[in-house]
């Protein structure tokens, strides 16, 4: 109750203040508060990371789907609000026609999703429709590239919710970053993914961490579920890697895994065991 009467003092004082003020400094006035607000820090507007039960439960719809048409406000302007045309290959959650329309870019650039190719397939968590038109749960951690741009071959098939995006993997190195404005911690793993069970491959992981949650550690197994991949680093993180670099969403390890691959057993050539 103490929360909402703060909240509602909030436009009053305001006003007041208005009043107040000479009305040829109302417009000076005014014109200082925009400016303050357009001056507060990108990390303001940043979308929070939450778990992937969270996003699936809060959507209106879940699929995996491919861009077939990409089509834009304004095509002479490449920031107006931009759709995507998906077809639907499988329904997860909420039904739909067979083609759905879905902005992909528009408003804060932060809480646009890492989309749309045409022809590429993705796994998207959405909320809607709104005027025909579905968005991102969460922006950026709602909508996935399932077959990432740069060519690498998952290790599991996206047949499945569970199975899309996921790579079985032990970790080998970690390398902290200092924390961004947000207190989101990025930080890089090397750690092989296992193929077939009978072979490994060496891959560079890009994690974002939120400040509650917890390291993986050297030797841990763990499950990690994929924004992307691109050659040169993540596009739209500012990365300037100059390899491929997997970037993680979320991940799991040891006993937090899912209860199917807890008892499973894997095979790690040339790495030692825990």
């Amino acid at each position: 109750m103490r929360e909402e009467r703060k909240a509602g003092l909030v436009p009053v004082a305001l006003v007041t203040l208005v009043r107040r003020v000479p009305m040829f400094a109302v417009g000076r006035l005014l014109s200082l508060l925009a400016l303050s607000v357009m001056s507060l820090p990108v990390a303001a507007y940043e979308i929070p990371k939450r778990s992937l039960e969270a996003r699936i439960h809060d959507a209106d719809l879940v699929i995996f789907g491919q861009v077939v048409a990409l089509e834009s406000s304004e095509p002479e302007n490449e920031f107006a609000d931009g759709y995507a045309q998906v077809r639907v290959t499988t329904f997860l959650k909420g039904s739909e026609g067979k083609t759905i329309r879905v902005l992909y870019r528009g408003g804060i650039s932060e809480a646009a999703p890492l989309c749309c190719t045409v022809g590429a397939s993705y796994f998207m968590i959405l909320r809607g429709p709104a005027s025909g038109v579905y968005e991102s749960v969460d922006g950026p951690y709602g909508v996935f590239e399932i077959n990432a741009s740069a060519g690498t071959s998952f290790p599991i098939k996206p047949e499945g919710l569970e199975d899309a995006r996921l790579l079985h993997a032990r970790v080998m190195t970690i390398s902290d970053f200092p924390p961004v404005m947000s207190g989101i911690i990025k930080t890089w793993i090397s750690m092989a993914v296992v193929e077939d069970g009978t072979s490994t491959r060496q891959e560079l992981l890009m994690v974002y961490l939120g400040d509650q949650q917890p390291m993986p550690k050297v030797r841990d197994d763990c499950l990690f579920t994929v924004h992307r991949e691109e050659a040169g680093g993540f596009v739209g993180r500012g990365s300037r890697a100059n390899h491929l670099a997997t970037v993680v969403d979320d991940y799991r390890c040891g006993s937090d895994m899912p209860r199917a691959l807890q008892g499973v057993s894997v095979s790690w050539p040339g790495i030692a065991g825990p």
